[in-house]
């Protein structure tokens, strides 16, 4: 009789924390983990296979702003120009505008539809309001105005 007591409050036990581990986690997990693939792609090159997984993630949640903004740089960097301005218009009508940490990649989806006075006013907006947050994110800051700058030079060379 007590072992079955013992198991009968095992069970009560248990059944209620597995029972709590809710769809949207997994799916959550699943897409961190196919967009940290499509970065990991992303440098080795695989511009196609990086963003087959982006739209896997996109088909799953529609509001995943980060996928569309990196198709839009994937496209930007196949010289799919189109696709690239599409992308990170779409990137701009779903993304909070208002949210300060958001201002550095605006400002990157507003220089790839070639809109440079907002995406530098982006990051002037970004410098002014978040000193603290410049701080841990100096490095990205620098990359992101590097490559503007080396792009804007190789475009006029050509």
């Amino acid at each position: 009789m007590k072992r079955y007591a013992i198991m009968l409050f095992w069970l009560n036990i248990t059944t209620p924390i597995y029972a709590t581990i809710s769809t949207k986690d997994i799916n959550i997990n699943q897409i961190d983990k196919l967009y940290t693939k499509s970065m990991l792609l992303k440098e080795l090159k695989k511009y196609d296979e990086s963003k087959t997984l982006l739209m896997q993630i996109i088909n799953q949640d529609p509001k995943q702003v980060d996928a569309y903004l990196l198709i839009a740089e994937l496209e930007y960097l196949m010289n799919n120009w189109l696709q690239a301005i599409e992308q990170a218009k779409t990137y701009l009508q779903i993304i909070d505008l208002k949210d300060t940490k958001n201002y550095l990649d605006i400002s990157w989806a507003y220089f790839l539809i070639g809109e440079s006075k907002n995406s530098m006013d982006y990051i002037m907006q970004f410098i002014q309001n978040n000193k603290e947050l410049l701080n841990t994110n100096i490095y990205i800051l620098i990359d992101t105005i590097v490559k503007k700058d080396y792009i804007i030079l190789y475009k006029m060379k050509i």
